[in-house]
């Protein structure tokens, strides 16, 4: 029933904390030895003992100072009907003892295969716990079906709770007895996280102790007069506008760029010679949506404005914000906010060199963005902290790219999230412009007709039963200027259920390493272990 929401500026005593961890740094976590041939025989010799393993493979990182065990694990392709077949779902443990805790990691994609590529979490090393990675259905090697068939029958979130379900209780009931279970995940395996306890309300099932989903978002979707569904949702896009990059005093960098950023859309298109250094730029970043765009406005069809400026000053705004939500989702605003370019300055100079420089800026992606900050650090001091380093090389890790599987899952049952251009200037081109211009880009057209929606049915219920749910206690993190927490469960709903809690940090940005200062606040890290501590007592 806790939302604490830790802005820059206010203090919080220790006395709402019921404990505290150090403040470990990446580097100091260090890697767990490699076991000895008996002790790795004799975990794969256990884990084969369990009814639904199929095979066991131990991995080794580069170094072999580290070791992992996949696992493949049996499952009916269809819960419901298992007289249809099984496939085979892939999941990874960092094994620690079986009398430990076991943290599952639900992932809403596909698995990496290596064995460095399964990193400890933070709550995994909090909780000195076995850690278990498990693929979704339909990515990566746990396909159900043909994967080139493209059909994604038995691909829905209830499937994969069934999923979770049945290698939770083979664990439970053969080799991990003992310890504390928790699950979580970021961003997609978030929400994969959520779910599961959602439906294990609704089953009745008891196979874990504490969900703590990180920076998951609920999407409802929309609906318009006429009472037609969209899968697209704006709740990331107004806060992305009302409340990314704010409260930061006035005067301040920050504040100094989040008003620039505001005006982005405004000088782009009042500013004809702004405009046009823009689309060249897009044109050479993005050839392939510049050429489909264009193609639109030749075949005069009835999404383009008639005007070929205009749509392609449509498609730059939707690089832009695009470009922008990647940013606050990924990076720092600290660390870039004073690469803000002054589009006032820009529009009035007109240098080409200086457009050219505005409009690179404006559609940089997460990881150009990365490697200039990187730069620009590396050129401030002669060193730079291990820790640091490793912090950033995490960041760059993460996931680039959402396969064909999640834009069906975000069409059929999870949300997309879209644009509203509420600061489009109105004099050259409105929101609904727009989002006309570019509506071939959205989930809602490109499956529309293909795959059958549940018209936000399920993210609807979601919402809704955070209200009422007492069984399954539930730790949701947020970062104060990350875009998806404009998705999250209604503040509403957290107040009033003891069984939830809420930490929204103001430094967090799309991630789960909450033991880390660089990138949680001390505080923050207390009201999670805090949390922790009142579910797992």
């Amino acid at each position: 029933m806790n939302i604490l929401h830790l802005l820059a500026g206010v203090a919080l005593t220790g006395a709402l904390f019921t404990s505290c961890a150090k403040d470990d740094s990446l580097t100091e976590i260090i890697p767990t030895p490699e076991p000895t041939t008996a002790t790795t025989n004799k975990v794969i010799e256990a884990l084969k003992t369990v009814p639904i393993v199929s095979d066991v493979e131990v991995k080794y990182n580069e170094d072999h100072t580290d070791s992992v065990y996949f696992i493949a694990f049996t499952q009916p392709i269809d819960h419901f009907h298992p007289e249809r077949g099984s496939f085979e779902q892939l999941a990874a443990l960092r094994f620690k003892g079986w009398d430990k805790n076991v943290v599952i990691i639900t992932h809403g994609y596909e698995m990496l295969q290596e064995a460095d590529k399964i990193l400890p979490t933070d709550l995994a090393a909090h909780l000195d716990a076995n850690q278990l990675n498990i693929e979704h259905r339909y990515f990566g090697q746990s396909q159900p079906e043909p994967y080139d068939e493209m059909k994604f029958t038995y691909f829905n979130a209830e499937q994969e709770s069934y999923d979770l379900h049945a290698i939770v209780t083979a664990l439970k009931s053969t080799l991990f007895k003992t310890g504390k279970w928790a699950s979580t995940g970021t961003s997609k395996d978030g929400i994969t996280t959520a779910l599961y306890a959602y439906y294990s309300d609704q089953k009745g099932w008891k196979d874990i102790d504490v969900f703590v989903p990180f920076c998951a978002p609920f999407m409802v979707g929309t609906t318009d007069s006429y009472g037609n569904y969209s899968c697209s949702n704006y709740l990331t896009s107004d806060y992305l506008d009302q409340v990314c990059g704010t409260g930061y005093a006035a005067g301040s960098t920050e504040a100094i760029a989040r008003e620039r950023l505001n005006q982005m859309p405004y000088y782009v298109c009042t500013t004809p010679e702004l405009r046009r250094a823009c689309i060249a730029k897009m044109a050479a970043t993005d050839p392939d949506t510049y050429s489909k765009v264009a193609q639109q406005y030749n075949n005069k069809d009835l999404a383009s404005t008639g005007d070929l400026e205009k749509d392609l000053t449509a498609l730059f705004l939707w690089e832009y914000y695009e470009m922008l939500f990647s940013k606050f989702s990924y990076v720092q605003f600290i660390k870039w906010s004073y690469m803000v370019p002054d589009p006032a300055k820009v529009a009035a100079k007109l240098d080409a060199e200086e457009m050219d420089e505005f409009a690179e800026f404006l559609l940089m992606d997460r990881d150009s963005l990365l490697a200039r900050i990187t730069a620009a650090e590396a050129e401030s001091r002669t060193t730079r902290a291990t820790t640091d380093e490793t912090l950033w090389q995490l960041l760059t890790d993460l996931r680039r790219e959402k396969s064909t599987p999640y834009e069906v899952q975000s069409f059929t049952e999870l949300g997309f999230s879209d644009n509203t251009y509420n600061q489009v200037n109105n004099s050259y081109l409105t929101p609904a412009e727009v989002t006309n211009v570019l509506r071939f880009l959205g989930r809602q057209t490109k499956f529309e007709g293909i795959y059958k929606q549940d018209g936000g049915a399920l993210m609807k219920a979601f919402r809704e039963w955070c209200y009422t749910e007492r069984s399954q206690p539930i730790i949701f993190v947020y970062g104060k200027n990350d875009p998806w927490t404009g998705a999250a469960p209604d503040s509403a709903a957290i107040e009033q259920n003891d069984m939830l809690e809420m930490v929204v940090d103001p430094k967090a940005t799309h991630q789960d390493y909450f033991l880390h200062s660089a990138l949680y606040e001390l505080s923050s890290r207390q009201a999670i272990i805090a949390a922790l501590d009142k579910f797992l007592k």
